[in-house]
């Protein structure tokens, strides 16, 4: 999101769990508000304890001792992957707020963008969210299909789209990782007629991904 403030202009609202990453955030001058909170997995505040993952060595510069702390997650997260050998864990109890509050202590109720990620507790902070009476543009949710099974790479959640379906949005596509990040648009929106007027389309227009082989697993999975 820097980008988004340091070359368009935007303002915004930083969200960090972790406190020696917020200290870092804050360091940064950002042109943003932030908060050292975590997102609530429940529609009222709570706490949380955090699963810190820093790397071993007494020779690494502080920030680098932190370098994994990107996949920090709350106690019994799905997205908690311990990684053993060149990294420890400590932990951290954080405060929980759900979005929509955190929105209602700005006075904001329309967001253009909300890039989430929570490792693992996205299903539980969108659907405390959902009929908050906020409207959000566009979603980035990084999300890892927990119906995989473990020794699988992650694969597409058809159950996910269909569930931000349910609330107004169109799938424009994935980004494909592990986890992947999903990315959805807001039908009747302005971001929603252009983004889907200019997005090449290779099989299908209603396919949102741009080789033949993902476009037939895609419709196959959405009949």
């Amino acid at each position: 999101s820097l980008y988004l403030e340091r070359d368009l202009g935007w303002s915004g609202l930083l969200v960090e769990a972790t406190g020696d990453s917020f200290d870092i955030l804050m360091s940064k001058h950002r042109k943003a508000w932030a908060a050292h909170a975590c997102l609530a997995s429940y529609p009222y505040p709570h706490t949380a304890s955090l699963v810190k993952l820093s790397k071993q060595g007494h020779h690494l510069e502080p920030q680098e001792k932190i370098g994994l702390q990107n996949h920090n997650a709350l106690m019994n997260s799905p997205g908690l992957q311990i990684r053993t050998g060149m990294t420890y864990t400590t932990y951290e109890q954080v405060q929980c707020f759900p979005l929509q509050a955190m929105l209602n202590a700005l006075n904001v109720t329309h967001v253009n963008f909300v890039s989430l990620d929570v490792e693992g507790v996205e299903d539980l902070v969108l659907s405390s969210f959902w009929g908050s009476g906020m409207e959000v543009d566009v979603w980035m949710v990084e999300h890892l299909n927990s119906n995989k099974l473990p020794h699988e790479k992650d694969v597409i959640d058809y159950q996910f789209i269909k569930e931000f379906e349910l609330q107004g949005y169109s799938l424009y596509t994935i980004h494909f990782g592990q986890p992947m990040d999903y990315v959805f648009i807001r039908n009747g929106t302005k971001i929603h007629q252009q983004s889907f007027s200019k997005r090449p389309h290779t099989v299908d227009k209603a396919c949102p991904f741009w080789n033949s082989k993902a476009c037939k697993d895609y419709n196959q999975n959405k009949s």
